[in-house]
């Protein structure tokens, strides 16, 4: 009877999964850029496997992930919460937003080659 700790299987699952934390370990700066890096990941797959075309990042409700480019869905998000779109600013990197007198101005930035990541002043 072979025991597990000799099993070809067993080796080898534990070379991958020795192979993963250093990668993980070596990338860490990388990885952990953002934080926690599940929501951010959780939120893409959503965008890539389900219909919509924005999703909020479980974990930090102030942040959108849109495909890049297509700010139409945010847009329209915060004109059904009340605020009237205004525009962009010239680098295209920030929308501003009026609502009363009070005018607040939302960061997008790349976040992979794919995907922008919407950060709201709330």
């Amino acid at each position: 009877m072979k025991s597990m700790f000799k099993s070809k299987f067993f080796r080898f699952f534990i070379i991958i999964l020795a192979l993963i934390f250093v990668l993980v370990f070596i990338k860490r700066d990388v990885i952990f850029q953002e934080g926690n890096p599940i929501p951010l990941a959780i939120a893409i797959t959503k965008l890539t496997f389900q219909d919509v075309e924005m999703v909020r990042v479980w974990q930090n409700p102030d942040q959108y992930i849109v495909k890049q480019g297509n700010y139409e869905p945010f847009i329209k998000y915060m004109e059904d919460e009340g605020e009237n779109y205004i525009g962009e600013f010239e680098d295209g990197f920030l929308f501003e937003n009026e609502k009363g007198n009070v005018t607040s101005h939302i960061g997008i930035k790349s976040f992979t080659k794919y995907y922008d990541l919407i950060d709201t002043p709330y």
